[in-house]
């Protein structure tokens, strides 16, 4: 009798270090398991992967197709510019909204006295504000580029795509972005604060300001018009609106406004931008884009582009091919093994550690 309560107390201690053991290790594996596969898989995504794990591509050059889609740090793309090493992608649908820019703070008194803190300047990397003293005063990026940097700090430098985010090419690259030389717009109205932030007055001085929207370290930015035409997605004709490819310039997701944001200034008024509008119009059998001026101090949809480098993209690829990443020791097959046959060990041992009390009760009575 000694010897079968023995045997029972040590098969129930064995059975709870199993279910206890069995049901730690398993969750936490999968967890580890669901933060490896998210640099692989978005669950609301369309595009095909375009990495795997390991952060390979996972398509040849060959296969990489202007307007197709892509999914990669947690969106989609579209392929728009493929020149040399570099892709370029432009994201599906505006993701988030913002405004431009805004004044930071008021004056009482003439704005040429100050530091042009309160001026509308709407230069997406910078403004020069010529004084008619001849000074020049160099004024701050705008909100939207500030708030792309700290976006792009968060989706590209997640963990979960920390295998494959050294591919991003930052900054400006000849060929996929608009000429350096094309890049900055003399603004004629200087419009500034002098009692109040909601107080917009206009300066008597024209042609004050040159806005700069050229890129310098931006990893992800806003796209330009002249972009936009360097894609083939507008024509290439000097101020034509006409749409080459609409499927690429429209989008669904109007929740985050029917307009999203371009980089361009508004060459007539510095408290004015431009955007893009999600539906185009025909005119003529010719598909026109919507392109307006808009006050900058609105919320606009962001619709980010971003630059990759694929000079190894075929080596990957047939690495992708030839080595095929496995799950290992901690792969999902095995958890899942391990959660049945817990499972199933854990629940035939209890109906026999119960069978055994209930034949000892039955005994002893």
């Amino acid at each position: 009798m000694k010897k079968i309560n023995l045997f029972l107390s040590v098969l129930v201690f064995a059975l709870a270090l199993l279910v206890i053991g069995g049901a730690t290790v398993a969750p936490a594996m999968q967890l580890q398991a669901v933060k490896v596969n998210a640099a692989t898989a978005e669950s609301n995504l369309t595009g095909t992967l375009l990495f795997d794990g390991k952060g390979r591509y996972t398509v040849p050059n060959q296969e990489l197709k202007f307007g197709s889609v892509y999914q990669f740090f947690g969106h989609d793309w579209y392929l728009v510019c493929k020149n040399g090493s570099t892709a370029t992608f432009w994201m599906v649908e505006p993701y988030t909204k913002t405004y431009f820019n805004a004044t930071a703070s008021s004056f009482a008194d003439d704005y040429h006295n100050h530091d042009g803190s309160n001026i509308w300047a709407n230069g997406y990397t910078k403004t020069d504000w010529e004084k008619a003293s001849n000074e020049v005063i160099t004024l701050k990026e705008s909100h939207i580029r500030e708030f792309l940097r700290s976006e792009a700090a968060s989706m590209i430098d997640n963990k979960a795509y920390a295998k494959y985010k050294e591919k991003v090419v930052a900054g400006y690259v000849m060929g996929n972005n608009e000429a350096k030389n094309k890049s900055t717009s003399t603004i004629e109205t200087l419009c500034y604060s002098k009692k109040g932030l909601s107080q917009v007055q206009e300066s008597t001085v024209l042609n004050e300001l040159t806005a700069d929207f050229g890129l310098v370290d931006d990893r992800l930015w806003l796209p330009s018009i002249g972009e936009l035409r360097n894609w083939n997605i507008l024509s290439a004709e000097v101020n034509s609106k006409e749409v080459i490819t609409p499927n690429i310039l429209e989008w669904s997701n109007t929740a985050e406004n029917y307009y999203a944001w371009l980089r361009n200034p508004d060459p007539d008024s510095s408290d004015r931008a431009w955007v893009v509008r999600a539906e185009t119009t025909k005119s003529d059998g010719k598909t026109l884009a919507s392109i307006p001026s808009v006050a900058i101090g609105q919320e606009y949809g962001v619709r980010p582009a971003i630059h990759l480098d694929i000079e190894k993209i075929d080596e990957e690829y047939a690495d992708y091919l030839a080595n095929p990443a496995k799950g290992g020791w901690w792969s999902d097959d095995w958890l899942k093994a391990l959660f049945m046959t817990v499972c199933i060990i854990g629940t035939i041992g209890i109906i026999l550690v119960i069978s055994a009390v209930v034949a000892k009760a039955r005994r002893g009575k």
